[in-house]
């Protein structure tokens, strides 16, 4: 019962959280994705910006620190928008003590066509199969 009942109270939770939830995005897959991480100690909001850099995007996300999840990062277009996709997975509820700090995800794609378009980053979380996708920054780029 606790296992099919957990994804709809992630869902639930997540419905209460002043917006959080977003249209479902999923990753775009195309674009090859390097992502890194740091820690910092603290507690800040949640917060994410997207500049370009010749060649590059560079999608950045601070976030509250989590642990036991396995990351991966995509990036591609949807329509005419640049789409990176910071994933989370868990294959389990993760229980841990409070990490009291924020993780920096740096992710960079390389090798795109100059040009201005519309760039976007998001967190998914996926924990059980249920997923959670929060936008955290959307920006219009321009590339020489």
């Amino acid at each position: 019962m606790l296992r099919r009942c957990t994804p709809l109270a992630i869902f639930a939770l997540a419905s209460c959280s002043s917006g959080l939830l977003e249209a479902t995005t999923e990753p775009p897959s195309g674009l090859p994705v390097v992502v890194t991480t740091s820690f910092t100690s603290g507690i800040t909001p949640t917060s994410g910006t997207l500049i370009g850099k010749g060649d590059s995007l560079i999608a950045t996300v601070t976030r509250p620190a989590t642990c036991g999840r396995t990351l991966t990062a995509d990036a591609g277009t949807k329509g005419d928008e640049l789409v990176v996709t910071v994933v989370l997975t868990a294959d389990a509820v993760q229980s841990c003590a409070p990490l009291n700090g924020m993780t920096t995800y740096r992710a960079a794609v390389h090798g795109l066509a100059a040009g201005t378009r519309t760039a976007s980053v998001h967190v998914r979380l996926e924990t059980l199969g249920a997923r959670l996708d929060t936008l955290v920054a959307r920006a219009t780029i321009t590339l020489p």
